[in-house]
């Protein structure tokens, strides 16, 4: 993992709740107080008056600090001790109050307070190294008491520290500002006030400073990923390794001539190295869209395994990404296979005995097969690439478990690699040709999986011949690959309900953004404009996906935090206001929402 933050953002810590405002002093029967650390921890330590909490002294206005475990942020400052520095981090975690500590779900989360982080210190313990983190000594604020919710945020590859946007933070400050008028000093004391007119007079400067402290370079930009190969260096337990990274201008890394002339790359018919999966402009597309976590485990899996699973939510674009990992721009290495929800054996895949003319009846893709055999024997060691889409509406060990099996073998056992498929011959081939294919070492499989509620799930069998590859990619990532035409509104109104409406299936989509770019296309002609084609956009493609259960109190209290979108962010979206309204209603009645 690289700390790859986006300079102007801010950082975000999840921290434990405390019973007296985190000033130093153990919780009051903290056996009773949960507080988000686990009950072992606070019966062997807090209720003993031992002071080994991390987050005991987060705001004690005589020295404010709190130490992250070397899981959480390790991978971090390792690689530099001063990647913090000048930043500001937002402390946070549900919502909690007397006499129990915290309440609700995760859905219900607050901003604790804020720190512009002064200085981080390694303490090396027994067994394991602590980050202690000290902020800068006008740099931090106590803001638990408003209870504002805790901003968008997406993960950067960690256990422990998240990032939120600019904008985010600026809006966040500003619901603080807005509760705090609200509250007298008996809710919210004249010291933490003060603190907070003060950290809000820096806040653009603070901001303009943790800037300039992140390195300049775009976040899509790609890394160039180098391998050395030191002559003599021994035994390379992941000598293919080097092979799927690019290493710049090295002879390894040029195309044979033969490439060059528009020939297949070739090599001698008993050699079994083949060219990796993912191409140069694949590696680029990948890391661009996906980032470089992506794309390492896309080049691990690949070449670990021979089928890779990429797996997600609908619209988030894994069947866009399976074709983009071998260079083909002509598409004639590449079979996508659509799978049915009625596949239960290998005919299914690869066809079928005629039983009236006794000649087995290919598919395309033992046909593909067939060419992929052709072009080995031929030397061609170029990738060829089956993408099995909805790879688990029915149980992939029904029809594709021959493959998987005899896929395993050696690339010169070519007596297990190849399948009998029955007949006295096969249908469009040359009849003194074998009823029989032999399964291609550059044949690689690629599977997309729906992470929902209409999909099966798969088993260890086949799981254990695979690697799973999770896609996600947020919205604001989506805008900006596709460029859409949006103002800085709308482009919020959209950001926030994909980070709300996620958990929920209400996720903005690559398909969803595809479609809203061909609407704004089309604008003028309809007579309407962007604000209008969002609505109803949004009602048809993302809203529509929501389930809701009348006796769920999760499913309630995620449309409340749906409804205070619609309020500020939807402001101008009538139509999903209406929607989210009639849901409430639903819920209200005892009946379920069920989308179509």
């Amino acid at each position: 993992m690289s700390f790859d933050l986006f300079p102007g953002n801010a950082l975000a810590c999840r921290v434990n709740a405390h019973r007296h405002g985190w000033n130093g002093q153990i919780c009051d029967n903290p056996t009773t107080w949960e507080c988000g650390g686990r009950l072992d921890f606070r019966e062997d330590y807090c209720a003993r008056g031992r002071t080994s909490c991390f987050h005991l002294h987060l705001f004690d206005p005589q020295d404010p600090r709190f130490i992250i475990e070397s899981r959480g942020a390790g991978w971090i400052f390792e690689s530099d001790i001063h990647a913090f520095d000048d930043q500001l981090v937002i402390l946070w975690n549900k919502k909690f109050r007397e006499p129990r500590g915290m309440i609700g779900t995760a859905t219900s989360s607050v901003v604790y307070g804020v720190y512009r982080v002064q200085s981080v210190e390694r303490i090396d313990r027994p067994y394991r190294v602590d980050w202690l983190i000290r902020p800068h000594a006008d740099g931090w604020v106590h803001v638990a008491p408003l209870g504002v919710p805790f901003p968008r945020a997406h993960s950067m590859g960690g256990l422990y520290v998240l990032e939120v946007e600019k904008s985010s933070v600026v809006r966040m400050f500003e619901q603080i500002r807005e509760r705090a008028a609200e509250l007298d000093t008996s809710m919210f004391s004249a010291h933490d006030r003060a603190c907070l007119d003060h950290f809000s007079e820096h806040l653009e400067e603070w901001i303009e400073v943790a800037a300039a402290k992140v390195p300049a370079r775009p976040r899509n930009q790609p890394r160039t990923v180098a391998s050395t190969d030191p002559a003599g260096s021994g035994h390379r337990p992941f000598a293919g390794l080097p092979d799927l990274i690019d290493v710049g201008d090295s002879p390894r890394s040029r195309p044979p001539a033969e490439a060059a002339s528009g020939e297949p790359p070739k090599a001698p018919p008993e050699s079994t190295a083949v060219v990796p999966i993912v191409g140069s402009k694949g590696r680029s597309w990948i890391e661009e869209n996906y980032g470089a976590d992506t794309l390492r485990s896309i080049l691990i899996g690949s070449l670990t395994k021979s089928l890779l699973i990429l797996a997600g939510r609908p619209g988030v674009g894994k069947s866009t990404l399976a074709t983009q990992l071998i260079d083909d721009p002509k598409g004639e290495r590449l079979l996508t296979v659509a799978v049915a929800s009625t596949w239960r054996g290998r005919e299914d895949l690869l066809g079928y005995v005629n039983p009236i003319s006794g000649r087995f009846e290919p598919t395309r893709f033992t046909n593909f097969l067939r060419e992929a055999a052709r072009a080995w024997e031929s030397g061609d060691r170029r990738p060829r690439l089956v993408v099995f889409e909805e790879f688990n509406l029915s149980q992939p060990e029904f029809w594709l478990s021959e493959i998987l099996v005899r896929g395993e073998y050696a690339a010169g056992d070519i007596t297990n690699r190849t399948i009998d498929l029955g007949g006295t011959a096969v249908e469009g081939w040359p009849t003194d040709e074998r009823p029989q294919v032999f399964l291609s070492p550059a044949v690689r499989y690629v599977a997309t999986v729906n992470t929902d509620h209409t999909s099966r799930t798969l088993s260890p069998r086949v799981l254990d011949r695979a690697a799973v590859v999770e896609l996600r990619v947020d919205a604001g990532q989506i805008i900006e690959n596709l460029n859409l035409n949006l103002d800085s509104e709308q482009i919020e109104a959209i950001k926030e309900l994909d980070y709300r409406g996620g958990s929920h299936g209400a996720g903005f989509s690559y398909r969803s953004a595809v479609s809203l770019r061909s609407c704004l296309e089309q604008a003028r002609s309809m007579g309407l404009d962007a604000w209008e084609i969002l609505d109803v956009l949004l009602v048809q493609e993302v809203l529509s996906k929501v389930r809701l259960l009348a006796g769920d109190g999760r499913d309630a209290e995620w449309l409340d935090l749906m409804i205070e979108w619609s309020n500020e962010h939807g402001a101008r979206l009538p139509q999903c206001a209406l929607i989210l309204s009639t849901w409430r209603e639903c819920l209200a009645e005892g009946r379920d929402v069920i989308q179509a």
